[in-house]
């Protein structure tokens, strides 16, 4: 097992991440798991930046079906594509680009997407939602927890 040690610095205009002194964010290269030696401050980085992930991908997706089935303005295109570049841009902020970083992200992806189909589209999630939620959040658990042992 072969870790190598980030501070998860990255930087751009007016922002950097960094770990609170004393925290590190431990990377497998062989693995792709991360996980926080320090608090759990780290982890909840890493789930905000899921989360904003999942938003803008959701958004950009969500305007153009806005434009195409719903009769919306073609000006909607303009937010999406900004939208998607914005989301395109969050995917490099994740601290690794492994197979396990996205297994976790589809996880969160998921949830995000189905809180959108409730609170947004105004549909009521079924029991079925629910369900295939807590699978899909449990299944990134496993992947991502069980990467730890690897």
């Amino acid at each position: 097992f072969s870790s190598a040690i980030f501070t998860f610095k990255k930087s751009f205009p007016g922002h950097q991440w960094s770990c609170p002194q004393g925290d590190e964010l431990l990377f497998s290269s062989t693995s792709g798991v991360l996980h926080s030696s320090g608090s759990t401050s780290m982890i909840l980085k890493a789930l905000i930046l899921f989360v904003v992930t999942a938003l803008a991908e959701i958004v950009g997706c969500y305007l153009p079906y806005l434009w195409l089935k719903k009769n919306g303005s073609i000006w909607l295109l303009v937010p999406a594509a900004a939208s998607l570049a914005l989301f395109v841009w969050l995917l490099t902020l994740h601290p690794a680009a492994s197979g396990r970083v996205y297994a976790a992200y589809g996880g969160v992806y998921v949830a995000v997407a189905l809180l959108w189909l409730w609170k947004i589209d105004r549909v009521p999630l079924t029991a079925w939602d629910l369900v295939g939620a807590a699978v899909s959040i449990v299944g990134m658990s496993i992947i991502v927890i069980g990467g730890w042992r690897a």
